[in-house]
C-alpha cells in the first residue's frame, strides 16, 4: 500500500532553506539526525505536464522524473504581502483560467512556486469549515488587551500553555489545516481539547475548530479577530456551532473569564 509522497529540493544552500521552511512557512518538521529536517507537508496533488525531459536527478543509474514545487494558498496576494514582511521576494502575478501564480526565490536563490488555483482540487482541504446550518447557537465576547496583536497571535497559535493550557500538554504548530491537541486542568480533573486550524491570518486573525466535552463533542468554531488601538488591542471572540442552548449559555459564560486571564498573562 503506498501511505505517503517523499519530496527531495536539492539546493546549493540547504540549512537557508530549510531554516525558510521551518520559520517563516513554520512547516512542521522531524529532525532524523545531525540538523537533517523532514517537513510535514499540507496536503499535494500531482499533475503530469508534458517536458522535454532534460530536467532530471540521476540516480541508481536511473534518471528520475524532473518535478518543480507549487504550494498552494486561498490568497496569493496576502501571502506575498506576508513573506515580503520577511524579506522573501517574488516575481509578478501570473493569471491562468486554471489560477494565479508567482515565483518565490529561497535564501539559496533558487525559486518555488506558489499558487492561488480556480480549479477543482485533488484532495480535500483540512481547513475546510465544518458544516454549521444545524446548529445556530453561538455566543460571543469582547476584550481590550494591554497586549500587542502579534503576541497575542502567538498565544492563539503556539502559546496556549502560556493562559491556558496544562503545561505539557500542547500539540501545535498554528499553520493553516494542522490540528492541535491539548488539556486544561480544573480541580485535578484533565480535560483535553482538540480542533483544526482554519485560517490564520498573522496578527489579525486566529480561526479553529473547537472540541471537548463541553461542546459535547460537537466541531465547534471559534473565530478570534485582533486589531490594534492606543492602549494595546481590541479581542473579538465569536464562537459557534453549539449542539444546545446549554453548552452555548456555559461558554458565554467562560470566555470572559477566559479572556481576562489571557490579558494578565500575556503582555
Amino acid at each position: 500500500m503506498i501511505y505517503g509522497a517523499h519530496f527531495l529540493l536539492y539546493s546549493k544552500d540547504a540549512e537557508a532553506d530549510r531554516a525558510f521552511l521551518r520559520d517563516i512557512l513554520r512547516f512542521q518538521a522531524v529532525d532524523i539526525g545531525h540538523g537533517w529536517l523532514l517537513f510535514n507537508m499540507p496536503p499535494a496533488e500531482l499533475g503530469v505536464h508534458p517536458g522535454s525531459g532534460e530536467f532530471v536527478q540521476e540516480r541508481l543509474g536511473h534518471r528520475m522524473i524532473g518535478a518543480t514545487l507549487y504550494l498552494m494558498c486561498d490568497d496569493l496576494r496576502a501571502r506575498i504581502r506576508l513573506l515580503k514582511s520577511h524579506g522573501i521576494q517574488s516575481a509578478k502575478i501570473v493569471k491562468a483560467d486554471w489560477g494565479s501564480s508567482t515565483m518565490v526565490v529561497l535564501p539559496s536563490g533558487a525559486a518555488i512556486g506558489l499558487f492561488q488555483p480556480t480549479h477543482a482540487l485533488a484532495f480535500g482541504r483540512a481547513n475546510h469549515a465544518p458544516d454549521l446550518s444545524r446548529r445556530r447557537h453561538s455566543c460571543r465576547a469582547e476584550r481590550r488587551m494591554k497586549a500587542s496583536p502579534d503576541a497575542l497571535f502567538l498565544a492563539w497559535t503556539q502559546q496556549f500553555d502560556r493562559w491556558f493550557a496544562a503545561p505539557g500538554s500542547v500539540v501545535m504548530t498554528g499553520a493553516e489545516g494542522s490540528v492541535f491537541f491539548f488539556e486544561t486542568e480544573f480541580q485535578g480533573t484533565r480535560h483535553p481539547h482538540y480542533g483544526r486550524f482554519l485560517r490564520v491570518r498573522e496578527n489579525r486573525l486566529v480561526q479553529l475548530t473547537w472540541l471537548s466535552s463541553g461542546t459535547q463533542g460537537a466541531e465547534t468554531v471559534v473565530t478570534v479577530k485582533l486589531t490594534p488601538d492606543k492602549k494595546g488591542t481590541r479581542l473579538q471572540l465569536i464562537h459557534a456551532g453549539f449542539p444546545d442552548a446549554e453548552s452555548k449559555s456555559r461558554h458565554q459564560e467562560a470566555w470572559p473569564m477566559v479572556l481576562e486571564q489571557l490579558d494578565q498573562r500575556i503582555r
